[in-house]
């Protein structure tokens, strides 16, 4: 069994991570592809 502390920080790390890769992906799409720019702002 872990700790709710452990678990806070594994989802800390995890949401992180995830709003990296988002940014990421935002800015591949964005530079690949800039007709798309209008409806990836629009789900910010």
């Amino acid at each position: 069994m872990v700790t709710e502390e452990y678990i806070d920080f594994l989802l800390e790390i995890a949401n992180q991570k995830m709003e990296e890769n988002k940014k990421r992906i935002e800015s591949v799409l964005l530079l690949r592809l800039p007709s798309l720019r209008m409806i990836i702002l629009e789900h910010v």
